[in-house]
């Protein structure tokens, strides 16, 4: 039978290869999935518990509030033609076996094309070289992919974001939208029309009650293989389903000084002027009011 005396409570001497080791396999476990805080997680699954403190003196990780962090100027970023390769070898995977799963899908490798890594470098700035030179390579396999895939492969998915689906939405948006869009065959035009413009389509309070009356300006986020199909039908179920799928940025511009309406489109049965001539004089204390508000909350001056 054991007892305490068997036991031996000599402390366990780590050597520094062994650390240096355990740093190295740990490094590149987090570089797979790009140093995305997968710490925790990877410390876990390779057992490396009793390696944290050595980490910690060595000053590869910090420990604060019981957490411990890699710093981020010891890790493993990847280089451009990695992130480059990495997106070409995913996307072409998952064209081998195209999936109805929204997030198992091409199209979602497409949508996010530069957040393949997403701290591919320290500083982050060779995220929008490598942005720009997967733009062809994504542009090519989404017309590729085009209607043929999204029928088959994401018209029957599930997952919907909702946020051009009111009634007020149908009223003011989609035939404005329908308008626009089904002319266009080119992928590029397409592609300016809907990456480089944000669609006025009313008043902000006239589609949700209270809020202050700026214009009502919104930015879909389309992605490249939703242009790409775009261009290549005018069937409206599959414009709508493109629209239940798609998110929109959020804030924007909610009012326009000097008249600036650069990067604006206004509906046809929606102008400027008649955004001003609709505007009461509660609503110009209101946006005045507003304005101030932000103008504390950023600290910036007041308006005159």
């Amino acid at each position: 039978m054991e007892s305490l005396f068997d036991f031996d409570f000599e402390p366990v001497v780590i050597s520094d290869e062994e650390v240096e080791e355990m740093w190295s396999l740990l490094q590149l476990e987090m570089k797979k999935e790009g140093n995305y805080f997968t710490e925790r997680k990877f410390i876990e699954k390779l057992g490396l518990q009793k390696y944290q403190e050595s980490f910690v003196k060595k000053g590869y990780m910090t420990l604060r509030h019981d957490q411990y962090s890699a710093v981020r100027s010891h890790l493993i970023y990847h280089t451009l033609d990695e992130i480059l390769d990495e997106f070409e070898e995913k996307v072409e995977r998952f064209l081998e076996n195209p999936s109805s799963d929204y997030r198992g899908s091409a199209s979602f490798l497409l949508e996010l094309p530069c957040d393949m890594a997403p701290t591919i470098d320290e500083s982050q700035k060779i995220k929008g070289e490598a942005y720009e030179l997967m733009k062809p390579f994504s542009k090519r396999i989404a017309i590729e992919l085009g209607v043929d895939y999204y029928t088959k492969n994401i018209l029957t998915s599930d997952y919907k974001m909702n946020c051009f689906s009111d009634k007020a939405y149908k009223t003011h948006f989609l035939p404005f939208f329908y308008d626009l869009v089904i002319p266009i065959t080119d992928y590029d035009e397409m592609y300016d029309l809907l990456k480089n413009h944000s669609f006025v389509v009313g008043r902000n309070d006239h589609f949700m009650y209270g809020t202050t009356p700026y214009l009502k300006v919104e930015k879909p986020m389309f992605s490249d293989l939703d242009i790409a199909v775009l261009c290549q039908t005018t069937d409206k179920k599959i414009i709508n389903h493109i629209l239940r799928r798609v998110g929109k940025s959020m804030g924007g511009r909610s009012n326009i000084n000097d008249n600036n309406f650069s990067g604006l489109l206004f509906a046809p049965t929606f102008s400027y002027q008649d955004y001003v001539n609709s505007l009461t004089m509660d609503d110009s204390v209101k946006i005045f009011d507003d304005i101030e508000r932000l103008n504390r909350l950023h600290g910036k001056k007041e308006v005159a």
